[in-house]
């Protein structure tokens, strides 16, 4: 691959990355209401999933998934299940959140760790845009040559490489903010809203799949 050519996928890459979406909502989500060592282990759920996709790209299973209506719709409607899951996640957040002490962000600590990585990878995994990105942006970066499998490696750790690093700035920069979020109101108010954002997006998504227009 050329330098002119792989700097071309990165800013590609790099604008529909920082586009804000629900991974990015999860990690200031995760960033206001515990530390970084959550931000980090979320943002790796993230991007373990979207390894999985572009390794699913690169074995031509991901172009029989976007070209079966079943498997496609399956995969957008349990993603959009998943998204009005945390959204209602967050709004019971909401509704304990008097029973915590913001400043010792102990709203994350009835958590183990783990489900903070699973719940960014399962936000990633069953999110279909990273997989029709892939399946649309790689090809254009590809020939016949046999770095092939060099090629797509590079792309999908640039990729990789970009969201981890964005999510971390967005959560670093939530987590920077947290004293600004000091009342339990303002606090009920935030998570609320991003249950109603949750929810209605996922609810949009869902819309969308069975509208006939």
């Amino acid at each position: 691959m050329s330098m002119e050519s792989l700097y071309v996928f990165i800013a590609i890459a790099f604008f529909y990355i920082i586009i804000p979406g629900p991974s990015i909502v999860l990690a200031i989500t995760n960033g206001l209401s515990s530390n970084m060592r959550t931000v980090v282990v979320s943002s790796l759920g993230h991007i373990s999933g979207l390894f999985i996709s572009a390794s699913i790209t690169s074995l031509g299973i991901g172009a029989l998934i976007v070209n079966s209506q079943f498997l496609f719709s399956s995969i957008k409607i349990l993603g959009a299940l998943y998204i009005i899951y945390l959204g209602i996640k967050q709004f019971k957040i909401s509704k304990g959140i008097s029973i915590y002490n913001i400043n010792d962000v102990q709203v994350s600590q009835s958590k183990h760790i783990f489900s903070f990585y699973k719940e960014a990878f399962l936000l990633s995994i069953l999110n279909p845009k990273p997989l029709v990105f892939f399946i649309a942006v790689f090809p254009q970066f590809m020939n016949n040559g046999t770095d092939v499998f060099i090629r797509v490696f590079t792309m999908t750790f640039i990729f990789m490489f970009i969201s981890f690093t964005s999510l971390l700035i967005y959560g670093l920069l939530a987590n920077f903010s947290k004293k600004l979020f000091t009342s339990t109101l303002i606090m009920e108010i935030f998570y609320q809203s991003v249950s109603f954002l949750f929810i209605g997006l996922g609810s949009l998504m869902i819309l969308m799949e069975f509208s006939p227009w």
